[in-house]
């Protein structure tokens, strides 16, 4: 893996994270690349629950809306 390729790593893995700095994800991709991938991979399966769920409130909000009306 090339030094581009890890700090592309490091830096998905602490893009938006308030705990993880790019340093720290770094070391971590240096350390254990493939545990790192793995936690981006959470990450990404995290965030699309997040918009699932976020999505579903939405339409049960505007379900109730309409039934009301």
């Amino acid at each position: 893996m090339t030094d581009q390729e890890k700090r592309d790593i490091a830096d998905r893995l602490s893009n938006g994270s308030r705990r993880v700095t790019f340093e720290s994800a770094l070391r971590l991709v240096e350390m254990n690349p493939d545990e790192a991938v793995r936690l981006i991979r959470d990450q990404e399966e995290r965030e699309k629950k997040r918009r699932e769920r976020k999505r579903a409130l939405r339409e049960l909000h505007s379900a109730r809306v309409t039934w009301f009306s």
